[in-house]
């Protein structure tokens, strides 16, 4: 199974600029996408299912999943019952495993959003289990 992840850093300039183009040569199964950017959802490429997560601010954050097959359940944010304002995470639950797409902020110079990242983020990335 091939499975992309791009940090775009802005979809709407990848796609005015046709940067999906090579992807279809390559038909991977699932491309995440992160730092998206925009609340607006284009098709990008037509015979993927489109699933967002966008962060309250437009032009900030966001996430995305294009996949060709469809998930059995599909959860936002980091499934620890707080507000993903930001649309950093979204996670797919297949049959045979769990694909997390994640977009973690900048701890910043001065490391103030790092206790956000290392208490929030990481505990919730642990209690996400499989038997």
């Amino acid at each position: 199974m091939r499975i992309f992840s791009w940090n775009l850093n802005g979809l709407l300039s990848c796609v005015k600029n046709a940067s999906f183009e090579p992807l279809k040569l390559l038909k991977p199964e699932i491309i995440c996408l992160q730092e998206i950017r925009t609340k607006e959802e284009p098709v990008i490429l037509p015979d993927y299912q489109h699933i967002w997560n966008h962060g309250e601010r437009d032009g900030y954050a966001g996430t995305a999943v294009l996949c060709k097959s469809t998930p059995l359940n599909i959860y936002f944010g980091l499934n620890d019952g707080k507000s993903d304002s930001e649309g950093r995470a979204i996670t797919l639950e297949y049959p045979d495993f769990f694909l997390v797409n994640a977009y973690v902020p900048n701890s910043q110079q001065n490391l103030q959003r790092h206790v956000h990242i290392e208490c929030s983020g990481m505990n919730s990335f642990s209690s996400m289990s499989v038997s």
